[in-house]
């Protein structure tokens, strides 16, 4: 995709070196790009030097530079905020509330001094300085598994107690033994299959 960006770019240039004194339209109809696109790209082309192949491709939209450090009365500032909550605040204020009452404090704003605009600016700052702290890593292992026998599960909110007589083999044919059992009814996806 880029290549062909970069090929209409080069002849985007050829053409103002060519034609200097044609309407942007023209020159967008003659690359088949739109004329806004045409509009940017001859600017930046119409700056540089004739030779540079460099212009041609796009520049990286990342910050090119730092912005400065936050001076150390904002930081103290903010740290205040956090450790001293204002206007009889009844909670600990976070980054949201930090940075609201930040801009209405008249002595930083008497000085000029540069303030965060960002609550992650703010997290940063507060984390940096033991304001907020996280919770340890939890380091996970492998479980060993029990023996054979050992344990099991059972789903105790499926169990019923079924209780029966049961006859039993001895010389009288009338005794029998109450025999009870825990059953577990088969589940409703089971017998949708049947």
């Amino acid at each position: 995709m880029e290549e062909h960006l970069v090929a209409d770019r080069a002849h985007l240039r050829r053409l103002l070196l060519a034609h200097p004194d044609w309407p942007y339209q023209e020159y967008a109809d003659q690359i088949g790009r739109p004329r806004d696109w045409v509009k940017r790209w001859a600017k930046r082309l119409r700056a540089a030097p004739p030779d540079d192949e460099t212009v041609l491709w796009n520049r990286s939209s990342a910050r090119q530079h730092l912005p400065p450090p936050l001076h150390p009365a904002v930081i103290d500032r903010i740290l205040d905020i956090r450790d001293h909550p204002p206007e009889h605040l009844q909670r600990t204020p976070g980054p949201k509330a930090i940075l609201y009452y930040l801009h209405r404090d008249q002595d930083l704003l008497a000085q000029g001094l540069r303030l965060p605009r960002s609550t992650r600016t703010l997290w940063q700052i507060l984390v940096a300085h033991g304001r907020i702290g996280h919770a340890p890593r939890r380091l996970h292992g492998p479980l060993e598994r029990p023996g054979p026998l050992q344990s099991g599960h059972l789903d105790w909110q499926r169990m019923r107690t079924v209780c029966r007589p049961i006859p039993m083999a001895s010389s009288n044919p009338s005794s029998k033994r109450l025999t009870c059992v825990l059953w577990a009814p088969p589940s409703p996806s089971a017998s949708n299959k049947a």
